[in-house]
C-alpha cells in the first residue's frame, strides 16, 4: 500500500489493496519497492493515535524544512520510508482493521524537489469504497479542529460550486486543508475526517 501511495504522492486520490497484516511481534522494514505497512511501535495503532500524532507533527511545523522525514519520524514516532528512485518521496502507512488503512506521504510538486506538502489519509481499502466511517472517526472533525485552533491555527470554509468543499487551517507560512468523509457537513453532525494536506510555504 505504502509502495503504491509513494508512486502516485503527485495524486490527491489514495491507493486501494489489500491490507497489510500487523502484529505485535512483526515490524515490517520493506523498501519502497515492496508493499509494506511502516510503524515503530509494537501494537496496532488506531486512528485516534494516529490522528493525535499527526496532529503532534502538525504543532510542529513552521516551515518546509519540517517537512522532512527525519522530522516526520521525530514528531510521530513512526518509522518514515522513502522511495528508491526519489529521495523526497517518502511517509509511513499501516493498517487499521481490514477496511481501512492510514497513510502519509510526500507530495512534492516535481519529481526530484524536496516537497512542500504532505498528504495524510485514510484509506478505504473495501470494494465499492463501503468501509465503516466510524472506524476512522476516534476523532472526529471537531476534535481536529479543536487540536488545531488551540495550537494557533485560523480556520474558514472552504466554497465549492455545491456548499462546502473543505476547511483550511492557516498559521503563519503552514495550512492544513481538511477533507471529510462523504463531504460531511460538522454543522449537520459527526463528521469525520477523510483527508488532511498539510502545506509550508517557506
Amino acid at each position: 500500500m505504502l509502495a503504491c501511495m509513494l508512486a502516485s504522492a503527485a495524486a490527491l486520490g489514495g491507493c486501494r489493496t489489500a491490507p497489510a497484516a500487523t502484529s505485535p511481534d512483526t515490524a515490517s522494514t520493506a523498501t519502497a519497492a515492496q508493499e509494506s505497512s511502516m510503524t515503530a511501535v509494537a501494537t496496532p495503532i488506531t486512528a485516534e493515535e494516529i490522528g493525535r500524532r499527526v496532529l503532534k507533527l502538525i504543532d510542529s511545523i513552521r516551515s518546509a524544512r519540517d517537512l522532512a522525514p527525519e522530522h516526520i519520524a521525530q514528531q510521530t514516532g513512526l518509522e518514515v520510508e522513502r522511495n528508491a528512485s526519489d529521495p523526497h518521496l517518502y511517509g509511513f502507512g499501516g493498517s487499521l482493521s481490514e477496511d481501512w488503512m492510514y497513510n502519509l506521504v510526500s507530495t512534492p510538486q516535481k519529481q526530484g524537489e524536496a516537497p512542500t506538502s504532505l498528504r495524510f489519509s485514510f484509506d478505504d481499502q473495501t470494494d465499492g469504497g463501503n468501509g465503516d466511517p466510524a472506524e476512522i472517526c476516534g476523532l472526529d472533525f471537531q476534535d481536529y479542529r479543536a487540536a488545531l485552533t488551540a495550537a494557533g491555527f485560523d480556520f474558514k470554509p472552504m466554497q465549492g460550486r455545491r456548499g462546502i468543499d473543505a476547511w483550511y487551517f492557516t498559521r503563519g507560512d503552514v495550512g492544513v486543508t481538511a477533507y471529510t468523509h462523504g463531504n460531511a457537513d460538522p454543522a449537520k453532525g459527526k463528521a469525520c475526517i477523510s483527508k488532511l494536506i498539510i502545506s509550508a510555504y517557506a
